[in-house]
């Protein structure tokens, strides 16, 4: 008889998170990466929660400020609709939100993926420093798991390129966190529509011609 994989519990992301905010040991805000999209939403807000109301009982905790970064990357005609979006759902949980317009585009045969990727961490990095962050939180799951690996699979990466998604690394001076990276992206969306959050749905996720989102639908 096949056998069936027990379902998360919905508060799931809530314990996650407050396992990875009990590694920090540094004073400072921790950033949230706030796109605007489910997963994000989902680690904004129980950021909001844990964070805010001091729900994990430590002092430490209660006491952390939060600050939501949202880059804009200039690249879809909604964007600025977008970046307005995140500045009031942040108002609505009493969270800052910075708002990050990137300059420049990719270089002829540059991939997009790879120049928003950096381009985007290079801004947190700066606001991290500028505010004196102890910590990143980005909201990868094991879904994004799976398919980096496959991705690196396909183009040929070696034993260190198959390395999966740290939950906890430094990039740039920045410490980050990925609290979910053991969750599945249907538990994140579980919670989310158990709190009745609304979130932005980007167009470009069903373009296949893009590898990532051909992995992921495919």
């Amino acid at each position: 008889m096949a056998s069936s994989r027990r379902r998360p519990p919905v508060e799931a992301p809530i314990a996650a998170l407050r396992d990875a905010l009990a590694r920090i040991d540094a004073n400072g805000p921790v950033l949230v990466a706030f796109s605007g999209g489910l997963d994000s939403t989902v680690l904004l807000h129980a950021a909001a929660d844990v964070l805010g109301a001091g729900e994990a009982g430590s002092e430490v905790e209660s006491r952390r400020s939060l600050l939501a970064i949202h880059v804009d990357h200039g690249l879809q005609a909604p964007s600025a609709d977008w970046a307005r979006h995140c500045v009031g759902q942040s108002d609505t949980l009493g969270v800052d939100c910075r708002v990050v317009r990137l300059e420049g585009a990719p270089q002829r045969g540059e991939s997009v993926e790879s120049w928003a990727r950096e381009a985007r961490y290079a801004a947190f990095a700066g606001i991290a420093e500028e505010v004196g962050a102890a910590a990143l939180l980005t909201a990868h799951h094991a879904d994004d798991q799976i398919e980096t690996f496959l991705l690196r699979l396909v183009r040929g990466a070696g034993l260190d390129g198959l390395v999966s998604i740290e939950p906890d690394t430094m990039r740039g001076g920045l410490r980050v966190l990925r609290p979910f990276l053991g969750l599945p992206r249907s538990a994140l969306e579980r919670w989310a529509r158990s709190r009745g959050l609304a979130w932005i749905e980007d167009p470009s996720n069903r373009d296949e011609r893009l590898l990532r989102n051909a992995v992921r639908r495919q």
